[in-house]
């Protein structure tokens, strides 16, 4: 058995090369003495790049349907295999000590959240470490503000499905992109308080690096609202911001929307009708999808503002970019949005609340002092945003348990 982190995530793309999926688990083997990293993942057509950054398995066949919903950005129409799953922890047990997965909290099979390790041998089993990637409110259908005795009834029933499964893991650490998320599961599972942890989203740490400093980028900034995300009516509640945008673009003659993102294209024709008719079309810029990190950033880097309209989120990604790249913030309370921002005066706004959210993008369109004070108030943020610091801590829970089982072991 070779010593090192190995990641089960069935439907691994390049898509993830960038995001925590690939960055965790290559940041955490470098905390633990620069050990391997392995990914095991179901093979598709979007993985021709995974190999350069970490060690790859693939285990099983390609699904077709998974192909194209990765190709069209289709992430709620893959398929996912409880199977797959229990096969793909036995062969991780012989990869590596330190086992890595993503419980979901929304879907059994994706992250297996129903899976129980007494399918694997009775021998040794490798020190595991939940990342729990998603906020359980999006899963209830229900926003922040309406959080009611039976919504937490039917959360804690959601989570409380999780006993049977955490009986027979060894788990050592459990972390969470949200403070909410983190606080609800250490509530319903206290033994594992000691073990949990709160690590936010975060860009690459060699992104992050080549960026010039935060004054810099704050002084270079443009007038740009910016939404990063897929472009459809789905959660994301794009049609919320650009109803809104309709509202203002008027009075904002001298700002632009730039949309960034894979777009539906009976969505955008409807919409682009209607900015014709408006006679705003020339306000809106749909950039379609960017896959080449350097142009997003010179993206982020021109834009004043972030927008997130979502109705449910766990990080995001976006809002963790954002912060780095000095860009101000609009966005729904949504996953670590209300911690992120709990203290600026400004920014947060109802979720599905056209009027609210245009009133905000016009006050920060027309303050510069409001966009300035968050972006403040945000500094700390910026400097938290690290995977080798944020990981720190898992990192030396991890080793404290590997070091007590080789004892263990040896007498």
């Amino acid at each position: 058995m070779a010593f090192g982190v190995c990641l089960v995530f069935e439907l691994a793309s390049d898509f993830h090369i960038f995001k925590d999926v690939i960055q965790v688990p290559i940041e955490l083997a470098k905390l633990l003495g620069n050990c391997p990293t392995y990914l095991i993942t179901r093979p598709n057509a979007c993985q021709q790049n995974l190999s350069e950054h970490i060690n790859v398995i693939n285990i099983g066949e390609t699904i077709l349907e998974n192909n194209e919903a990765f190709q069209k950005g289709k992430m709620e129409n893959l398929i996912f295999s409880l199977e797959w799953y229990e096969e793909a922890c036995k062969v991780a047990a012989e990869y590596a000590d330190v086992l890595m997965l993503f419980p979901h909290f929304g879907n059994y099979t994706k992250g297996a959240r129903s899976f129980s390790f007494r399918s694997l041998s009775k021998g040794r089993l490798p020190t595991v470490y939940l990342k729990l990637d998603a906020d359980p409110r999006g899963f209830l259908k229900t926003s922040p503000q309406h959080q009611t005795k039976s919504v937490i009834k039917k959360l804690k029933y959601k989570i409380e499905n999780l006993k049977e499964w955490l009986r027979y893991l060894p788990i050592t650490a459990i972390s969470a992109e949200s403070s909410y998320t983190l606080e609800m599961f250490s509530h319903l599972h206290p033994s594992l308080s000691n073990k949990s942890f709160l690590v936010k989203n975060c860009p690459p740490q060699a992104e992050v690096i080549s960026l010039p400093d935060r004054n810099t980028l704050i002084k270079h900034k443009m007038p740009i609202f910016l939404a990063v995300g897929r472009l459809d009516f789905s959660g994301k509640a794009i049609e919320i911001l650009l109803s809104a945008w309709m509202n203002i673009a008027p009075q904002c003659q001298n700002w632009k929307l730039r949309l960034v993102g894979s777009c539906e294209p009976n969505f955008k024709k409807v919409w682009m009708k209607k900015f014709q008719k408006a006679n705003l079309t020339d306000t809106v810029e749909w950039m379609g999808p960017i896959y080449n990190r350097n142009t997003l950033w010179d993206i982020y880097s021109q834009s004043s503002i972030l927008l997130i309209s979502s109705r449910h989120e766990s990080g995001p990604l976006v809002l963790a970019e954002a912060i780095v790249a000095g860009c101000a913030i609009i966005s729904t309370p949504v996953g670590e949005v209300p911690y992120v921002l709990n203290s600026s005066e400004h920014g947060i706004f109802p979720i599905d609340d056209v009027e609210a959210l245009a009133k905000t993008m016009l006050l920060f369109a027309t303050d510069d002092t409001i966009r300035r004070k968050q972006l403040m108030k945000l500094e700390d943020e910026v400097q938290h945003r690290q995977w080798h610091i944020q990981l720190k801590p898992v990192a030396d829970k991890i080793n404290s348990s590997l070091i007590r089982n080789a004892t263990n072991y040896s007498t």
